[in-house]
């Protein structure tokens, strides 16, 4: 899994961020099409770029950084933003594939923006793909997300 920390630079941050993007639609064309699933990978792993082309990390990064930790019962330092690339995505599900049954459904607690529900949910056909997240700022943009391209997930 690829992490940000929030002790680099912005601009640290957003230069790492692109090099993982542009690393992960690099390998997600060689080996996406190696894991097995039964359906076009590559076509679903580009309806995920196309998910959050306009929701970056650095905006997921502030997004997080709003929530107030003295409304609930965490600390602030109990909170760590981090994203699951869709191939990490793909490769956990395509080791799981012999233990998920039919009608499984998916839940991610600290889902962040959606993108480990997005993704499982174009990569698998559950019967339901669940988020869990405590900050309303990040659930505002998965649902906002959700709510704009509900027909390709």
């Amino acid at each position: 899994f690829k992490c940000m920390k929030y002790m680099e630079s912005k601009e640290t941050r957003r230069l790492r961020y692109e090099e993982i993007i542009k690393d992960e639609k690099q390998i997600a064309k060689e080996k996406l099409k190696h894991l097995g699933f039964n359906f076009d990978v590559l076509e679903r792993f580009e309806v995920y770029q196309n998910l959050y082309q306009c929701n970056d990390f650095e905006k997921a990064l502030e997004a997080s950084k709003q929530f107030d930790s003295k409304k609930s019962n965490f600390s602030k330092t109990s909170f760590f933003y981090g994203e699951v690339t869709f191939l990490a995505i793909a490769q956990i599900l395509q080791k799981l594939q012999f233990h998920i049954k039919r009608n499984s459904i998916f839940i991610d607690i600290g889902s962040g923006m959606g993108k480990t529900v997005f993704g499982a949910a174009l990569l698998h056909n559950f019967k339901a793909c669940i988020g869990i997240e405590i900050a309303k700022s990040l659930n505002d943009i998965s649902m906002q997300i959700l709510d704009s391209h509900k027909a390709k997930v």
